[in-house]
């Protein structure tokens, strides 16, 4: 399923701005923790659980770096960090406000 394209137009109205800004803002934090959920859950699909514990001291030491291995992958296949966009966030608020400029 695809999405179709919005123009992007800059909105007069302060409050409004801010109100657009801050749903799309929470609407990327709740995409990126569903896709951080996805991935640790590809990454620990490979070993079963048990009681809702994984069972580490069953496993050999091939098996614990091969798990380790996948965790890694994991995260750097993640998008960024919540912090991240924070940060990115509050750039965007302050280049949108004048305190910011970017130098380009």
């Amino acid at each position: 399923m695809s999405h179709r394209k919005i123009e992007m137009k800059l909105m007069e109205n302060k409050s409004s701005r801010l109100v657009t800004f801050s749903k799309r803002k929470s609407g990327l934090l709740i995409q990126v923790e569903k896709d951080k959920k996805k991935e640790l859950d590809k990454a620990l699909s490979k070993y079963k659980f048990i009681n809702g514990k994984l069972p580490i001291d069953n496993l050999s030491f091939e098996e614990l770096v091969e798990f380790k291995a996948s965790l890694v992958e994991a995260q750097d296949n993640m998008p960024a960090s919540n912090d991240e966009l924070e940060v990115a966030s509050s750039l965007l608020l302050l280049r949108e406000n004048g305190m910011y400029e970017t130098g380009i």
